[in-house]
């Protein structure tokens, strides 16, 4: 069983843009799959219903064999933009999704701290994130989905703002994400990136093309 299934979704938040039709995909635990397309594709709205915001009109999503009915607990969203109108430090607004979830403050901070220094950035955790540059905010971003120990990881665009040198690395923490276990699914501005996947699709017009089936997965999914 897949982390991640689409079966014949159709959706779509505009008449002319960011619609899919009859998409049919999947996303296993330890793969991390990338999606091309065009602006107005419907990428986003492809993360979107994947991610329980966005409601098919037609076809059903699956996350670890369950329906999609609103945005899961065990899917972290990527967002690279930590709220400028909430004050706190980086780690307090990494510890945010746990919060809603019964964590206790100061407990949701010490994990935030704890996921920050997983993607590399734990010597900001008490810095202001205005002052974060753009790489350091991806990953801050990353540690924020991270931080509930998601079963997949969703990220459109992660590296559309960071510079030539710091895509690769980037690139490399998602795929050590993949490597405990969780499944990735990622938005991709630019055809180059796609070797940094397990495996590349491309949407236009409504279609995603490409090897929308995995191949049999060596990795076992995270333990709950």
């Amino acid at each position: 069983m897949s982390t991640l299934e689409f079966k014949n979704v159709t959706a779509g938040v505009r008449r002319d843009a960011g619609v899919l039709r009859n998409v049919t995909f999947e996303v296993d635990a330890g793969e991390l799959v990338a999606v091309w397309g065009v602006r107005r594709s419907g990428k986003s709205t492809l993360l979107r219903v994947a991610a329980g915001l966005v409601k098919p009109t037609a076809g059903e999503v699956l996350l670890d064999g369950a329906p999609v009915r609103d945005r899961t607990p065990h899917t972290g969203w990527f967002d690279q933009t930590l709220s400028s109108y909430q004050a706190g430090s980086v780690a307090e607004h990494v510890a945010v999704p746990l919060l809603p979830r019964g964590v206790p403050g100061k407990l949701a901070v010490a994990r935030a701290t704890a996921t920050l220094k997983r993607v590399g950035i734990g010597d900001l955790a008490r810095a202001n994130p205005g002052d974060l540059k753009p790489a350091e905010l991806v990953r801050a971003g990353i540690a924020r989905a991270l931080v509930a120990r998601p079963l997949l990881l969703i990220a459109d665009e992660p590296t559309a703002t960071v510079g030539l040198l710091d895509v690769d690395p980037i690139f490399e923490l998602l795929r050590s994400i993949t490597d405990e276990g969780a499944a990735v699914l990622v938005t991709i501005g630019e055809a180059a990136d796609a070797p940094r996947s397990d495996r590349m699709l491309t949407l236009g017009g409504g279609l995603l093309r490409g090897e929308t089936i995995p191949s049999v997965a060596d990795v076992v999914p995270l333990a709950r």
